[in-house]
């Protein structure tokens, strides 16, 4: 982020990066994931939260803009299939649900973080 801050959103009013929080917000970490290449697909308009369109495989990351006020959210599918099950935090501690749960969000990303791996 440091190398390319202006890349990055600038809703907070911040001139600089902030290592307090930056790497936790949501809209900080779907720039970082569009610029390594790893987004999958994006919503184009409102979108049900369970219906991201591309196979769903453990580890990958969605994101949704929630029904509530609207604001980003974020979590790790851990199993793929008819049934996709996901991990999140809503701010009251990690725990595992169904993806059709989220049906009231507005599905806005689907991310394969692949980094590379360097051997030798």
């Amino acid at each position: 982020m440091l190398k390319a801050f202006a890349a990055y959103p600038h809703r907070w009013g911040l001139q600089a990066p902030d290592t307090n929080i930056d790497h936790r917000r949501v809209p900080n970490l779907e720039t970082y994931w569009n610029r390594q290449g790893a987004r999958l697909w994006r919503a184009a308009s409102h979108t049900f939260g369970f219906a991201f369109p591309e196979p769903l495989q453990p580890g990958d990351i969605l994101t949704w803009r929630t029904f509530i006020n609207g604001g980003p959210h974020v979590a790790i599918v851990v199993e793929g299939g008819d049934w996709p099950r996901i991990v999140q935090n809503h701010g009251w501690g990690v725990h595992e649900d169904w993806l059709a749960q989220q049906w009231l969000d507005a599905a806005e990303a689907h991310y394969r973080w692949r980094p590379i791996i360097q051997l030798g």
